[in-house]
């Protein structure tokens, strides 16, 4: 895929048949439409309806990539294929899904045949559509037209309200979500990688350490710790402990560019928490050529990536690091290549390459 083909304000469709990408989260939905040139003319990004049962927010899926069609001027039958991203684990015998859990209400659906029953009865027919995991996507996007192109295998890493991951192996996709949950310590396995490294896990820790400061300060000298609740973009909350009940990683990372060393400090320790887990991962020997980090926590926060190279780096010229850490060059630790186009690029490239 050529990646996104923008034309001043007024995209032209190719001639020819066409592929619609589509990302279901639990906040958003986007849809894209890629021409046949394997290029994403456009895309757009909706409020997702996570209240809806599976078949009411299809529909609002369907909706929306009509509205697009629409806009560029592109009728339904020029649809050959559908690809499709969700946050959730598929089963491979029924395309069920066994876990999805921003969209609870969809476990036991199966995306694919539910969706070629909506476009059967609007369209008249529908085209090929395919389902995978949303991470499984990202990964693809970023492998086809993103910071992974030109090697074989790849991670690409999100670290946002969750972390989640997808590997890309030869055109190969796993979902490795689960491994990537482990934490160093196997001590205390009911404490993951996501609990410390997410944005809620970098919330709750300055959450703590602001409260503990408290316990020995005065309110009025918080300064002296962190500008947090100076800035621009309010916290919530009538008093100090609500403000600090609701401080999230956006607030804090907004502080910490701006230049508040405490906040600048919990991505820190955030990024070092993440780069032992991805060296647990190495040590694992899947021979790994690069890791792509992507995610509004690793997008948002300024050297997130390059404090990640760095630990890994370090943790590899450790005496005790094997030898599946010593062979990957933590060099090939980079940003992700994509925006929030990610999701609907990655899934009409899904859709691409499984009708080859």
């Amino acid at each position: 895929m050529a990646g996104v083909d923008e034309v001043g304000d007024e995209p032209m469709v190719a001639e020819g048949p066409v592929v619609l990408g589509i990302d279901i989260g639990g906040t958003k939905v986007a849809a894209g439409l890629v021409d046949s040139r394997g290029h994403l003319v456009r895309w757009t990004s909706a409020e997702s309806r996570p209240d809806l049962a599976p078949a009411e927010m299809a529909e609002t899926v369907v909706e929306q990539a009509e509205a697009l069609l629409a806009e560029l001027g592109v009728e339904p039958d020029r649809v050959a294929a559908v690809g499709i991203g969700f946050p959730g684990d598929f089963a491979p015998e029924t395309g069920q899904l066994i876990t999805a859990p921003n969209l609870p209400a969809w476990v036991g659906a199966a995306p694919e045949p539910l969706f070629r029953g909506i476009l059967e009865r609007r369209w008249g027919q529908s085209p090929r559509i395919v389902a995978d995991n949303d991470a499984c996507v990202a990964a693809l996007a970023e492998a086809t037209a993103g910071a992974g192109q030109g090697v074989d295998r790849l991670l690409y890493i999100t670290v946002s309200t969750g972390i989640g991951g997808g590997r890309y192996d030869h055109g190969r996709l796993t979902n490795i979500e689960p491994g990537l949950k482990t934490h160093p310590d196997p001590a205390h396995p009911e404490i993951n990688l996501e609990t410390f490294a997410a944005g809620p896990g970098i919330a709750r820790r300055a959450a703590a350490e602001i409260r503990a400061y408290l316990d020995l300060h005065d309110p009025s000298e918080l300064s002296r710790l962190t500008a947090v609740f100076d800035g621009d973009e309010a916290v919530p909350g009538a008093t100090l402990d609500e403000r600090i009940e609701h401080l999230t990683a956006r607030h804090l990372g907004a502080a910490a560019a701006r230049g508040d060393a405490f906040c600048r400090s919990l991505f820190t320790w955030s990024a070092r928490i993440l780069a032992a887990g991805l060296a647990i991962r190495l040590e694992d020997g899947f021979g790994e050529q690069r890791i792509v980090i992507g995610g509004s926590v690793a997008a948002k926060t300024p050297g997130y990536v390059d404090q990640v190279r760095f630990e890994l780096h370090r943790l590899r010229d450790l005496p005790g690091a094997g030898p599946g850490l010593r062979a990957f060059d933590p060099e090939q630790v980079v940003e992700s290549g994509l925006d929030d186009e990610r999701g609907a690029l990655g899934a009409a490239a899904l859709a691409l390459r499984t009708g080859r």
